[in-house]
């Protein structure tokens, strides 16, 4: 579950480490919590930091070049203006001796690496609460005192009136005085509760305005993702129905209605998977598999995919990648998506005739990708939105380009979430825009070279018949359109399947007939998939309770992979799939059971 910041009040944190590119994760999840992070890599600049941002609280780490943790916590609490900010530090040296030294120099914490971000985080907001609370008390205290002086001086004033007033006869003059005194008062009064009334009502009117402008964004958008969703469902029932109803079915133009059912159905998909994105950025629940990626290489592979797509629009796409020895510490898959956003945008946007422009150079510790176009560019009253969700420069009935608004909100959070950072630039409607991303190089001394995915190099190449022959595949699915087409795949490929369409019968077979991988779906009628993985791990394993088996469901959000998992499956396979690579993840299941 996501968390925020204690307050609405953002919050600003500094972290001092001399390798803050290994805390990315740390800072990724604080700023979603709304804390402002700031980063310093050694003892100077951190005091410096410190004296000029004043932060909240500091997170600290002992073991650095030059002046080392301790000692600058030691120079921040002999600081007038630094001395009250919290200090927690991060280290790996767990002994009792280096908390305490800690402790002794000024600290209030102390977290061991590697950090564990959920500890991490909670202490943090621990911390940033409790030093919020002090120094709220501090002003507390501060106006107590104020008042309590106030408070005498009045005491004291009344007194001296009194005095006044037994030796002075001019009782009239000062009736009239404080008559004036309490005049001047209501006038105050008044003046201050329509003034309070003024700003209650402009923040009304405000609240009003955002409710209206959010209800407007909401119509426009489910009105567009009605449209998306429509036009390529049209195509696709209308060439169905029309393949179904030919007599006789004319060869041409049964391969051109499957044509234009697969790409709608892509289109379809693309449109799910990109609320699914939204939705797990959301709620904090993206699952990144970070490794050592080659940026040259991932960008380089995505602008050969679109280079089919820009010469159908007589786009001229041009490239300068440098050398291709930048590696980022990131999610390919993830990364990929990123580059692929911003150049299929680019190229969207861009006229016939107009070029798109791809770049990557090292910038400091950064790698820099820009992706540049000559297209339609972007207005000035809508460029500070443009990574909004749902935000569209042109969200009317007769708009020219289609889509959902969302590619470049998945953009920026994926970007954030790798370490970086993101932002457009465009000169006005006309003049092209200009996207660039920021992402954080591995140092010299890391790894380089991550191990390839099983199966990358053959995927798309056909069948395989050499590690499918012969291996016997239960399928269980209450879809008979489903079972079909499992048996279908699997079966050209050389596998023996059954099929089966509850999980009652699933289970029966998977006794009698010992299968060497099972594939289930998940929502089964009666006994799900859950309760048949449940029956099947329970046998022994010379009756097939270790059974590699994979998952096939329509559920693709990250609770139900983590549920499967947990429950027993060893793959989660999202629907619909790629019959190619759903052949080769059945062959990588069977292989230790062949072996």
């Amino acid at each position: 579950m996501s968390r925020t910041a204690p307050d609405a009040v953002s919050y600003t944190i500094l972290i001092v480490d001399d390798l803050p590119a290994s805390l990315a994760m740390a800072i990724a999840h604080l700023e979603e919590r709304g804390y402002l992070v700031a980063i310093a890599q050694d003892g100077e600049d951190a005091l410096d930091l410190a004296e000029r941002l004043s932060p909240d609280l500091i997170l600290l780490d002992v073991l650095m070049p030059g002046m080392d943790g301790l000692a600058t916590c030691r120079r921040l609490k002999a600081s007038e203006k630094t001395r009250g900010i919290p200090v927690i530090f991060m280290t790996a040296l767990g002994e009792t001796s280096h908390k305490v030294a800690g402790f002794e120099a000024g600290g209030v914490d102390y977290v061991v690496k590697p950090l564990e971000i959920t500890e991490v985080i909670a202490r943090i907001e621990t911390h940033v609460a409790l030093h919020a609370m002090r120094a709220q008390l501090e002003a507390q205290n501060a106006e107590l005192r104020r008042e309590v002086a106030t408070r005498e001086d009045l005491t004291a004033e009344l007194r001296r009136a009194h005095d006044k007033l037994e030796k002075r006869v001019q009782e009239r003059t000062v009736e009239l005085a404080a008559a004036n005194d309490v005049l001047k008062q209501e006038i105050a009064d008044r003046k201050r509760v329509e003034e309070e009334r003024e700003t209650l009502l402009l923040s009304e009117q405000a609240a009003r305005a955002k409710a209206e402008a959010a209800d407007r964004l909401k119509d426009e958008f489910l009105s567009t993702l009605s449209h998306e969703l429509r036009t390529p469902l049209t195509a696709i029932l209308g060439w169905a129905q029309m393949l179904l109803r030919a007599d006789p079915l004319d060869a041409a133009k049964v391969q051109r209605g499957l044509e234009v059912i697969e790409r709608n159905g892509m289109a379809e998909l693309r449109l799910v998977e990109a609320l699914l994105d939204v939705s797990a950025i959301l709620r904090g629940k993206v699952d990144l598999k970070l490794g050592p990626v080659q940026i040259a290489q991932l960008i380089q592979a995505v602008v050969d995919s679109a280079i089919p797509s820009a010469e159908a629009k007589c786009i001229c796409l041009s490239q300068s990648l440098g050398a291709a020895t930048h590696t980022v510490w990131g999610d390919h898959g993830r990364l990929e998506q990123v580059v692929r956003n911003l150049l299929s945008n680019a190229i969207k946007f861009t006229p016939p005739g107009g070029c798109v422009a791809v770049s990557l150079r090292e910038v400091g510790a950064m790698a820099r990708l820009r992706i540049s176009d000559t297209g339609e560019g972007i207005c000035a009253n809508v460029l500070p939105y443009v990574f909004d969700p749902f935000r569209q420069a042109d969200s009317s009935s007769t708009r020219r380009h289609g889509g959902l608004g969302l590619g470049l909100a998945i953009v920026r959070d994926l970007v954030r979430m790798h370490g970086g950072t993101v932002h457009g630039e465009s000169a006005g409607e006309g003049h092209g825009a200009e996207f660039t991303v920021d992402l954080p190089l591995m140092l010299g001394g890391e790894e380089t070279a991550g191990l390839p995915k099983a199966g990358a190099e053959e995927r798309g190449r056909g069948p395989f018949p050499s590690l499918l022959a012969g291996l016997r595949v239960l399928v269980v699915d209450d879809e008979s359109d489903m079972r079909e087409l499992m048996k279908c795949i699997l079966g050209e490929a050389g596998a023996e399947v059954r099929v089966a369409t509850v999980a009652r019968e699933g289970f029966e077979i998977f006794e009698r007939w010992r299968p060497d991988v099972l594939v289930s779906d998940i929502g089964l009628p009666g006994e799900d998939g859950y309760a048949l993985i449940r029956k099947i791990r329970e046998l022994p394993v010379d009756q097939g309770g270790r059974t590699p088996a994979a998952a096939l469901t329509a559920y693709a959000d990250q609770h139900t992979r983590e549920r499967t998992l947990s429950a027993g499956y060893q793959v989660h396979i999202a629907k619909p799939v790629h019959p190619t690579s759903f052949k080769e993840m059945v062959a990588r299941l069977g292989q230790p059971r062949r072996v």
